[in-house]
């Protein structure tokens, strides 16, 4: 069976983000409430590129964006998508909510770490072609909970 990183577009669209999104709610322990994009009936594609990554949710904090992983224990993350994140990061503060599904354990990662962290990181592409930075977990910071 393929890696979640490596199916097409159509087949990752299916559950894209439900699982981290899913565990962020039941974990944060302050307001939260919807921001972004959740599978809209309208092309995104489209759309400039900071509006199409906007941010999950809107807190008192700031903005949280929310991405998960599996067993290769790499956070693949959109060149496009960390850019777009940099100017939401301008707006209000914004930190990635990371849930590592295989280990049961999340983190926050503020946009220094995150950034820091693609020192670490190789290229790579999801299959339609968009640039990746495929970050090892090590190398992403932050505090790990285990979900109990």
């Amino acid at each position: 069976m393929a890696a979640f990183a490596d199916k097409d577009f159509a087949s990752r669209l299916g559950s894209m983000g439900d699982e981290a999104e899913g565990v962020f709610e039941q974990v944060y322990e302050k307001g939260w409430v919807r921001w972004g994009f959740n599978r809209p009936p309208i092309s995104v594609a489209s759309l400039a590129t900071k509006v199409r990554y906007a941010p999950d949710y809107i807190t008192s904090d700031g903005f949280v964006e929310c991405m998960g992983f599996g067993k290769a224990q790499v956070l693949r993350l959109k060149v496009e998508k960390h850019i777009a994140l940099l100017q939401w990061h301008q707006e209000m503060p914004t930190r990635l909510f990371v849930w590592d599904g295989t280990n049961q354990r999340y983190t926050y990662v503020t946009m220094d770490q995150l950034t820091d962290s693609i020192g670490d990181a190789n290229r790579g592409f999801f299959p339609e072609g968009k640039q990746t930075w495929d970050i090892p977990i090590d190398a992403l910071g932050g505090e790990w909970v285990q979900k109990s």
